[in-house]
């Protein structure tokens, strides 16, 4: 059970940081920093100005469950004196699987050197099937149908629409003796 959660708090401006280490043959006192591409330099530009705090050890998968709860308790990724920029994934290696744009984002290229910048994204310069024009086509006359069938009439004014704004009707400021 050499697993462990740590937690790093910066003695300068009492900001930290949550991570787990669960690699195989791990041990709090391996060296290891963290994980953090923004607490890690920190961390080893000015080390006396850190304390690390091993909050417990044990199984990879209970550490792993243990740093998610620590996270989400604290709502670590919105708070201004937390390093910890998203939660924890109790699970697999979260990249495990990613390819192309997902990976070029994971190993935290800049903008300009990912392969889909300034590329057009959705739906922009491709082209839709015929059965995804004739659903579009379907939906629009259903919608306009509906439409027209529930158009209503303020008696004291010239509105018309398709839902009963407050001030129309009995509330109209057309209406005699409003």
């Amino acid at each position: 059970m050499p697993s462990f959660v740590y937690k790093w708090t910066n003695k300068t401006n009492q900001m930290w940081y949550v991570g787990s280490r669960t690699a195989k043959n791990c041990h709090p006192n391996d060296g290891y920093i963290c994980s953090s591409k923004i607490v890690k330099p920190l961390v080893e530009a000015d080390r006396d100005n850190w304390i690390r705090t091993i909050i417990d050890t044990g199984t990879p998968e209970d550490m792993r469950e243990l740093e998610e709860f620590i996270i989400k308790e604290s709502r670590a990724p919105h708070r201004a004196d937390s390093y910890n920029q998203s939660y924890a994934i109790n699970a697999e290696p979260w990249n495990k699987g990613l390819q192309g744009v997902q990976v070029s984002w994971n190993k935290g290229l800049p903008k300009e050197q990912q392969p889909m910048y300034g590329k057009p994204s959705g739906m922009k310069g491709k082209k839709q099937s015929q059965l995804n024009k004739d659903k579009a086509r379907q939906t629009a006359i259903a919608y306009n149908k509906w439409r027209r069938e529930n158009l209503m009439h303020c008696p004291h004014c010239d509105y018309h629409g398709t839902y009963a704004p407050r001030w129309h009707w009995d509330r109209c400021k057309n209406k005699e003796g409003n």
